[in-house]
């Protein structure tokens, strides 16, 4: 599978568009279209949840792509070295699929109605704390792990 050349990088953000990477893509650029967009997710939703080879391949993109940046963050010495960064790939696919396949759900657990840039904004923060600081205060949970897994 080849994947597009990367829109954004190339021409900057603040000039690129939804058309544009449309194009990049070789995808409809109707995808700018609000509902289209919502259709060709819940089509590629469905394609996962079936496992196709279309699915497969797919997700696999993305676990490509995504392993591609802790890789990069490792090399320029911005992210922490990972035991498996495939794994840590794979982890971050799953949360954008979780917030792709569970909107409602997860804005009513923030207390909200709708989805929006207020939603977005309330999580940022939470975030990078998360990917900046990490969960604990201290290794004792991974080195049980590591013990626990003998690595």
């Amino acid at each position: 599978m080849t994947r597009p050349p990367r829109t954004s990088p190339r021409d900057g953000f603040q000039k690129t568009n939804l058309r544009a990477i449309a194009a990049t893509a070789g995808v409809s650029a109707g995808l700018s279209n609000p509902e289209e967009y919502r259709l060709q997710l819940r089509y590629m939703l469905r394609a996962i949840e079936e496992d196709t080879p279309a699915a497969a391949a797919f997700v696999n993109a993305l676990v490509d792509e995504s392993e591609e940046i802790p890789q990069a963050g490792i090399a320029d010495g911005t992210v922490r070295p990972s035991a498996d960064v495939r794994a840590l790939a794979v982890l971050s696919v799953l949360n954008s699929v979780a917030a792709l396949t569970m909107p409602l759900a997860l804005v009513r657990a923030l207390g909200y109605e709708r989805f929006g840039p207020h939603v977005l904004r309330r999580l940022a923060l939470p975030t990078l704390e998360l990917y900046t600081h990490g969960l604990y205060t201290d290794a004792a949970a991974l080195k049980a792990a590591r013990a626990t897994l003998e690595i």
